[in-house]
């Protein structure tokens, strides 16, 4: 891994664990390689589920995807954030591994010489950023 893609990813990973603090989850890094695991989260009311997070440097990149296994305690944060001056507010798509499975199914079927392989995946592909509501017991204001 390159040296830009290893401080995107952890950038990633520690903003969107300062934002999930911020609205009141609790958060554990998994240090090391942890299969589809970046977090582990606790919502306000204690419900368990696991983070993977994907990060770019650059907005309208897309972020690498491989097939994943629907589970409703599974769910993908997708981050832009900067790592060059002038540094940019960070952006974060969410959204259910269930949905990002079926973007991969899609994908396959359209493409099937690309099967177990990873798939680029775009903001247009997410819908709209900021939809934190999509995690589990997200408290209401």
């Amino acid at each position: 891994m390159s040296k830009i893609n290893l401080r995107s990813q952890w950038t990633g990973q520690f903003f969107a664990a300062a934002e999930l603090t911020r609205r009141g989850y609790s958060i554990s890094f998994t240090i090391g390689n942890v299969e589809a695991t970046d977090l582990h989260a606790q919502s306000p009311n204690g419900v368990p589920f696991r983070i993977e997070c994907k990060s770019t440097i650059k907005l309208g990149d897309s972020w690498l995807v491989k097939r994943v296994k629907p589970s409703k305690s599974h769910f993908f944060v997708f981050i832009y954030g900067s790592i060059e001056e002038p540094f940019d507010q960070p952006q974060f798509w969410i959204s259910s591994s269930r949905k990002v499975a079926r973007l991969y199914d899609k994908y396959i079927s359209r493409n099937p010489h690309s099967e177990g392989k990873a798939m680029n995946v775009r903001p247009k592909h997410l819908g709209k950023p900021s939809r934190w509501e999509i995690l589990p017991d997200y408290p209401s204001t």
